[in-house]
């Protein structure tokens, strides 16, 4: 049969996206103090297909040799795209960040820069924080480009940014947020809603650096990251080179059917030219009167639950009967991953 009480499912094929809204925060980062010099950052960067536009993909990375994140860091990224029409910068967050509607008037001015701002001092008012696309919380860390800068040193749970970065009145945005069973910190099916991760945490930062309406073009991007130190600051740097402009064709959103024992099937078609996949499903429960999600069998685990499938070809894949969430120990050890009417 087919379930449709499954809303908001979104394919991704590399970077050809149809996506959801929403926004959670992820697990707190493995974070430590190394030697700059001990740090390395990776750059890779390539099309996007959004829709019926196309935008930049960045996929880019700064980790110690633990595979760890900076504490704070504060990203470059240059190149021969063009940056869309700038946002005003009245849309800038307390952080004197602009992700969410276009690029700063000052990036825009100097054209091919999209970057952060570095760390004020406490206290220092909105007004005076230079604006950027990341502002000053925004850093580069061991998922990828996340605000997870914090005025403390401690355990950071960042926020990770909707995607596409830069949304039109028009774009769909998601939530890049990673489930059971491609995503799973402690690799018992359940993702970070097994009950060893505040309720808080509805999965993992995916990595995902979607810049929309930017214009990618042929040639070498390079990125520098700031890193303050006590005695100063460290610059990391890396670089790669697009050698050419091939989009993905846009990809449909599979349908799923459901097996009757809270998993099910999914039907998914790669586009020419993808290797690779995720697949992701948002259950966002049944709807009381209101429309609002209720918990449901999730028990005490209200709003939207998510999945996550690697995809290596075109074919069907499965979701699993019982990756659904566990929020209190004292609960049975699995539930279903979606919910039947009955339940």
């Amino acid at each position: 049969m087919t379930d449709n009480r499954i809303l908001g499912l979104s394919a991704v094929a590399l970077v050809a996206i149809a996506g959801c809204a929403g926004n959670a925060a992820a697990p707190p980062e493995a974070r430590t103090i190394v030697p700059p010099t001990a740090v390395k950052a990776q750059l890779a960067v390539g099309t996007a297909t959004l829709g019926t536009a196309t935008g930049l993909n960045v996929t880019a990375t700064m980790r110690t040799p633990q595979g760890k994140s900076v504490l704070v860091s504060t990203p470059f990224l240059t190149g021969p795209f063009t940056l869309p029409a700038p946002a005003p910068d009245a849309t800038a967050d307390s952080n004197g960040a602009t992700y969410a509607t276009g690029p700063s008037t000052s990036e825009a001015a100097q054209g091919g820069v999209i970057s952060g701002t570095p760390q004020v001092a406490p206290g220092t008012p909105a007004s005076r924080i230079p604006i950027t696309t990341f502002g000053i919380r925004g850093g580069l860390f061991a998922d990828g480009f996340q605000p997870g800068n914090a005025g403390n040193l401690g355990t950071v749970r960042a926020q990770p940014y909707p995607q596409p970065i830069y949304p039109t009145t028009t774009t769909r945005t998601f939530a890049q947020i990673g489930g059971p069973p491609a995503f799973d910190p402690n690799g018992n099916g359940e993702g970070t809603r097994d009950g060893t991760f505040d309720p808080s945490i509805l999965g993992v930062n995916e990595g995902l650096n979607i810049f929309a309406g930017v214009v990618p073009a042929t040639g070498t991007y390079n990125l520098r990251v700031l890193i303050p130190t006590l005695s100063g600051t460290s610059t990391i740097t890396a670089s790669t080179t697009l050698n050419a402009l091939r989009a993905l064709p846009a990809v449909t959103a599979p349908t799923y059917v459901a097996d009757g024992n809270g998993g099910g099937s999914f039907n998914v078609t790669l586009p020419p030219g993808a290797t690779d996949g995720l697949l992701q499903i948002a259950d966002r429960g049944i709807p009381d009167s209101n429309g609002a999600a209720q918990a449901s069998c999730h028990q005490g685990s209200p709003g939207t639950v998510y999945y996550t499938i690697h995809v290596t070809g075109s074919g069907t894949v499965n979701l699993p009967d019982s990756d659904g969430p566990i929020t209190k120990s004292a609960q049975p050890s699995r539930t279903p991953s979606v919910c039947t009417a009955a339940e």
